[in-house]
Protein backbone atom coordinates (compact mmCIF):
# COMPACT_ATOMS: atom_id res chain seq x y z
CA UNK A 1 0.00 0.00 0.00
CA UNK A 2 1.68 3.43 -1.10
CA UNK A 3 2.26 5.79 1.89
CA UNK A 4 -0.13 8.53 3.08
CA UNK A 5 1.29 12.26 0.58
CA UNK A 6 1.42 15.08 3.15
CA UNK A 7 -1.34 16.37 1.00
CA UNK A 8 -3.82 13.65 2.49
CA UNK A 9 -6.15 14.32 5.43
CA UNK A 10 -3.95 13.70 8.49
CA UNK A 11 -6.67 11.71 10.54
CA UNK A 12 -7.67 9.47 7.41
CA UNK A 13 -4.19 8.93 7.09
CA UNK A 14 -3.69 7.79 10.77
CA UNK A 15 -6.32 5.49 10.23
CA UNK A 16 -4.48 3.84 7.67
CA UNK A 17 -1.88 3.26 9.78
CA UNK A 18 -4.46 1.87 12.72
CA UNK A 19 -5.85 -0.34 10.01
CA UNK A 20 -3.16 -2.00 8.48
CA UNK A 21 -1.30 -2.71 11.91
CA UNK A 22 -4.44 -4.83 12.41
CA UNK A 23 -4.62 -6.44 9.10
CA UNK A 24 -0.92 -7.29 9.61
CA UNK A 25 -0.83 -9.11 12.89
CA UNK A 26 -2.89 -12.05 13.86
CA UNK A 27 -4.45 -11.86 17.20
CA UNK A 28 -4.00 -8.15 17.74
CA UNK A 29 -7.10 -6.79 19.25
CA UNK A 30 -6.51 -2.87 19.22
CA UNK A 31 -3.73 -0.42 18.29
CA UNK A 32 -3.67 2.96 19.13
CA UNK A 33 -1.27 6.27 19.19
CA UNK A 34 -1.12 8.50 22.47
CA UNK A 35 1.23 11.05 22.95
CA UNK A 36 3.66 10.75 25.86
CA UNK A 37 1.64 12.84 28.44
CA UNK A 38 -1.00 9.98 28.23
CA UNK A 39 -3.99 11.45 25.94
CA UNK A 40 -5.60 9.61 22.79
CA UNK A 41 -4.57 10.73 19.68
CA UNK A 42 -6.49 8.11 17.47
CA UNK A 43 -7.01 4.31 18.60
CA UNK A 44 -8.79 1.16 16.70
CA UNK A 45 -9.79 -0.68 20.11
CA UNK A 46 -12.04 -3.22 21.54
CA UNK A 47 -15.20 -1.35 23.03
CA UNK A 48 -14.52 -2.79 26.37
CA UNK A 49 -12.00 -0.44 27.36
CA UNK A 50 -12.27 3.54 26.57
CA UNK A 51 -9.32 5.19 24.77
CA UNK A 52 -8.56 7.91 27.57
CA UNK A 53 -8.23 4.61 30.07
CA UNK A 54 -5.78 2.85 27.78
CA UNK A 55 -4.18 6.05 27.35
CA UNK A 56 -3.55 6.66 30.48
CA UNK A 57 -2.65 2.88 31.68
CA UNK A 58 0.17 3.27 28.90
CA UNK A 59 1.70 6.52 30.37
CA UNK A 60 1.50 5.01 33.56
CA UNK A 61 3.75 1.65 32.26
CA UNK A 62 5.85 4.12 30.34
CA UNK A 63 7.17 5.87 33.17
CA UNK A 64 7.41 3.01 35.68
CA UNK A 65 9.46 1.53 32.63
CA UNK A 66 11.65 4.68 32.14
CA UNK A 67 12.14 4.39 35.69
CA UNK A 68 13.49 1.13 35.80
CA UNK A 69 15.52 1.63 32.51
CA UNK A 70 17.39 5.15 34.48
CA UNK A 71 17.77 3.36 37.63
CA UNK A 72 19.37 0.32 35.91
CA UNK A 73 21.47 2.88 33.53
CA UNK A 74 20.46 1.20 30.48
CA UNK A 75 19.98 4.11 27.99
CA UNK A 76 16.82 5.30 26.96
CA UNK A 77 13.47 3.44 26.67
CA UNK A 78 12.73 2.36 23.43
CA UNK A 79 10.04 -0.26 23.69
CA UNK A 80 7.96 -2.02 26.55
CA UNK A 81 6.23 -5.26 26.53
CA UNK A 82 4.08 -7.17 29.03
CA UNK A 83 3.16 -10.36 28.84
CA UNK A 84 -0.07 -12.17 30.57
CA UNK A 85 -2.10 -14.89 30.26
CA UNK A 86 -4.51 -13.86 27.87
CA UNK A 87 -2.04 -11.76 25.71
CA UNK A 88 0.94 -8.83 25.43
CA UNK A 89 0.38 -5.09 25.80
CA UNK A 90 3.06 -3.52 23.58
CA UNK A 91 4.41 0.04 24.02
CA UNK A 92 7.07 1.95 21.47
CA UNK A 93 7.85 5.36 21.12
CA UNK A 94 6.94 6.83 17.68
CA UNK A 95 9.39 10.34 17.91
CA UNK A 96 9.65 12.06 21.12
CA UNK A 97 5.93 12.79 21.42
CA UNK A 98 3.90 9.72 20.86
CA UNK A 99 3.70 6.01 21.66
CA UNK A 100 1.93 3.26 19.65
CA UNK A 101 0.08 0.62 21.72
CA UNK A 102 -0.72 -2.83 21.07
CA UNK A 103 -2.93 -5.11 22.55
CA UNK A 104 -3.50 -8.89 21.91
CA UNK A 105 -4.88 -11.96 22.38
CA UNK A 106 -2.76 -14.47 23.77
CA UNK A 107 -2.24 -16.25 20.58
CA UNK A 108 -0.28 -13.42 18.98
CA UNK A 109 3.32 -14.37 18.19
CA UNK A 110 5.81 -11.81 19.82
CA UNK A 111 8.18 -12.01 16.81
CA UNK A 112 5.58 -10.91 14.26
CA UNK A 113 4.36 -8.49 17.01
CA UNK A 114 7.08 -6.84 17.43
CA UNK A 115 8.12 -6.50 14.05
CA UNK A 116 4.97 -4.77 13.22
CA UNK A 117 5.16 -2.31 16.10
CA UNK A 118 8.42 -0.77 14.90
CA UNK A 119 7.07 -0.76 11.86
CA UNK A 120 4.18 1.65 12.91
CA UNK A 121 5.96 3.44 14.67
CA UNK A 122 7.89 4.58 12.16
CA UNK A 123 4.71 4.97 9.86
CA UNK A 124 3.82 7.65 12.35
CA UNK A 125 6.79 9.23 12.96
CA UNK A 126 6.95 10.00 9.38
CA UNK A 127 3.33 11.35 9.65
CA UNK A 128 4.04 13.46 12.92
CA UNK A 129 7.07 14.58 11.35
CA UNK A 130 9.63 13.24 13.10
CA UNK A 131 11.09 10.87 10.82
Amino acid sequence: MAEPGPSDDPMKAIMEVLREAQINVPGLQGVAIISTDGLPMASSIDAKIGEGELAALASSMLAIGANAIENLKKGRLDSLYVKAERGFILLRYSGPLAVVVFITKEEARLGPLLLELKRTAEKFEKLLGFG
